[in-house]
């Protein structure tokens, strides 16, 4: 019975996340429109690059299509901070508190609608990038790895944008966020393979824990698909995921303290 609320209290609080789309009239736009945008600014801007010699594909959107779903799962898993940031202003988080509902419930919930407008995001990607072209070597298990990389990716920005917004628990940590997640984005493979980066900007992009699910990610669409590059992926998402979790976990702590 208690697992049954839990799970109940999950979906409703994941459900109102993905309503918030339709309610406020911007975030139609960012949810359906960023990702695309994305994809199409970059593979024009970049498209000379896949003339290099040694470049994984020969088609720039084949290559960026990936990192526009990984872009737009950021700003999809930024939602869940908005939301919280409206719910502490308007008091909505304080009865939230002091309801007998796991903390832990509070948290995923949130997370779930963050995955949900990722995948939302990521249909209305491919319903432009495979029209336009993109190729999927590997057949259409190329897509099962893609997902992986958005809600992945959704779960850390919401994670990441949860532990700040509880602890800083103003809209200027909204700012910190986005900044934060941006610059994960930009210092990868998201543009560029490894190979051809050079300097700090390699050794950032190196440790980077993008990297590996980028990498992953993409590999349906530039070859086969194997476990030496799902593994790393996989590792790196539950790895991160695990510790903003335990972010997320105490900042919920000290926003409950304070109250």
């Amino acid at each position: 019975m208690r697992l049954r609320r839990g799970i109940s209290l999950i979906g409703r609080i994941a459900a109102r996340n993905l309503l918030n789309i339709v309610r406020i009239p911007g975030n139609v736009i960012t949810v359906v429109g960023l990702p695309v945008l994305t994809l199409v600014i970059f593979s024009g801007a970049f498209d000379r690059i896949t003339t290099v010699a040694g470049f994984p594909t020969n088609q720039s959107i084949t290559w960026m299509t990936p990192y526009a779903a990984a872009l737009g799962a950021i700003f999809a898993g930024l939602g869940s901070a908005f939301n919280v940031q409206r719910d502490i202003a308007n008091g909505f988080m304080d009865r939230l508190l002091v309801t007998p509902a796991s903390r832990a419930c509070l948290i995923l919930g949130e997370v779930a609608g963050s995955i949900g407008r990722a995948l939302i995001q990521l249909v209305a990607l491919l319903a432009v990038a495979i029209p336009a072209g993109l190729r999927m070597p590997a057949g259409p298990v190329a897509l099962v790895p893609l997902v992986f990389l958005s809600a992945g990716v959704a779960t850390w920005s919401g994670l990441c944008g949860l532990a700040l917004m509880y602890l800083m628990r103003s809209a200027q940590a909204l700012g910190a966020v986005t900044g934060i997640l941006l610059l994960v984005g930009v210092l990868s493979t998201g543009l560029a393979p490894l190979r051809y980066q050079l300097g700090w900007l390699r050794a950032v992009a190196r440790v980077n824990p993008l990297t590996p699910v980028l990498a992953g990610g993409r590999q349906g669409f530039l070859g086969t698909i194997s476990w030496g590059q799902t593994g790393p992926a996989l590792l790196a998402l539950v790895a991160v995921t695990a510790v903003l979790g335990l972010l997320t976990a105490f900042g919920l702590r000290s926003l409950t303290a304070a109250r």
